[in-house]
């Protein structure tokens, strides 16, 4: 009995992980340029050395014939408007490399984004 309450202990000890923080991501700067409704979003990369790959180097709005460079829509949306930001302002934020499927329910108003999209956490509304 006793090696059997040993043994569990020690299975227990062993699963018991200290946390770790998780590794600082790229710190960009960027403006938000699309705060539409049903939740669509979309950023302009303003600061920092963001790969390509992650954005489009030059998208065009339709809606307002205005390009931006190094834009992209935020794809965690559902959480996104949690940050209070309106259209134009210039926040501090980075990009989780482990999007998440989103659930929230949306409308179906349809508003021009980037197809290029990322998940966008540690935002910091730069004053």
């Amino acid at each position: 009995m006793k090696l059997l309450l040993i043994l569990l202990s020690v299975i227990c000890l062993c699963n018991v992980h200290c946390k770790k923080d998780a590794p600082a991501g790229t710190v960009y700067t960027g403006k938000l340029i699309i705060n539409g409704p049903c939740d669509h979003y979309a950023v302009e990369v303003t600061g920092g050395n963001i790969d390509t790959a992650l954005v489009l180097t030059s998208w065009l709005n339709t809606e307002n014939d205005t390009t931006y460079t190094n834009a992209f829509a935020v794809a965690n949306f559902c959480t996104f408007g949690a940050n209070v930001l309106q259209k134009g302002d210039v926040f501090t934020f980075t990009i989780d490399p482990n999007q998440m499927v989103q659930t929230c329910p949306i409308c179906g108003i349809s508003v021009p984004v980037p197809p290029k999209q990322n998940a966008v956490i540690n935002v910091h509304k730069v004053p």
